[in-house]
């Protein structure tokens, strides 16, 4: 049985992703489409979240790492 995932849960396993940007994702086709539960509640199989993820982290790969230095620099602070 699929787990499905109402959008705050979405929200958080997508990294803060506004309702907006999902909403522009999903109609270009670029993100799973939510499944209508009831008149007014809608809902996202966790799996097909989970796949998205997966597939955006190997096309995109790891994010970058910031080191002590770079924060540094940018902010001006000199410990």
């Amino acid at each position: 049985m699929a787990k499905l995932l109402r959008f705050p849960g979405v929200q958080v396993k997508t990294g803060g992703l506004s309702r907006t940007t999902i909403w522009r994702l999903e109609r270009d086709g670029l993100f799973p489409k939510r499944r209508l539960l009831t008149g007014k509640i809608v809902a996202w199989d966790e799996a097909e979240i989970d796949e998205w993820i997966n597939t955006r982290s190997q096309e995109f790969g790891p994010a970058p790492s910031r080191s002590f230095k770079d924060v540094e620099s940018k902010t001006g602070s000199r410990g």
